[in-house]
């Protein structure tokens, strides 16, 4: 699952999420899949600005970066593109074609 310039991601719109921020990092409880997530603070941020607006993933990462204050090389592309591909197959994050 690559996420190119023509890649839109959004958060499932099938998902209620409730959150909890503990010491490094959150707590995520999905109502609707009855399941939780441990999220460090990349991830929770990632998640936060997807609910902000559907992003496609340069533009997402460039804010996740400035987010979260780090470098390029601190966050490659790739980490981000294997962690929205994670967040699908758990059913929180769906991609569109833009």
């Amino acid at each position: 699952m690559t996420t190119g310039q023509g890649t839109v991601w959004k958060l499932n719109p099938g998902c209620e999420l409730h959150w909890r921020h503990w010491d490094e990092g959150f707590v995520l409880f999905d109502a609707a899949s009855g399941r939780t997530h441990l999220l460090n603070p990349i991830g929770a941020a990632c998640l936060q600005l997807l609910a902000l607006a559907p992003t496609d993933g340069p533009t997402l990462w460039s804010l996740l970066r400035a987010e979260c204050a780090l470098d390029a090389g601190e966050l490659p592309f790739g980490e981000l593109e294997a962690l929205l591909a994670d967040f699908g197959r758990l059913g929180l994050v769906e991609r569109e074609a833009a």
